[in-house]
């Protein structure tokens, strides 16, 4: 886990927010300036709170994982829909199904394995596996 890039991409995300209480504290100090003292007290607490909460629900998901590359090239699945010449078929690689076209333009029946040659967007090329 990298800390320093999660919390990098929290302050960066938090920026507006505190726009907004600055903001609040200057409507408070212009408008309400008899209240200028308690209300700056109570808006930095609900501030503090409200960044401790956040951080708590966001910083997990803010961590650096890498991109999802979907690497399936290589992987070995089934056919479930055959494919054949003219369309594509489905095929299911883990727990993902994906269309899939021969890469030999041979007809393959579902059920039989298949090895992922090449991926173009979300159509996988594939043939048998020997």
């Amino acid at each position: 886990m990298k800390a320093s890039g999660s919390l990098s991409k929290f302050i960066l995300t938090s920026l507006d927010d505190v726009i907004v209480v600055i903001a609040a504290i200057a409507i408070l100090y212009f408008f309400f300036s008899e209240y200028f003292v308690i209300g700056t007290i109570l808006i930095v607490i609900g501030f503090v709170i409200f960044l401790f909460v956040k951080a708590r629900l966001i910083l997990p998901y803010l961590e650096d994982k890498g991109m999802v590359s979907y690497d399936v090239v290589g992987k070995i699945g089934r056919v479930i829909e055959q494919i054949d010449k003219s369309s594509k078929g489905k095929v299911i690689i883990g727990n993902e199904i994906w269309h899939a076209t021969s890469i030999n333009g041979n007809v393959i029946e579902p059920g039989q394995q298949i090895r992922v040659i090449k991926r173009d967007g979300l159509i996988l090329y594939v043939k048998t596996v020997d």
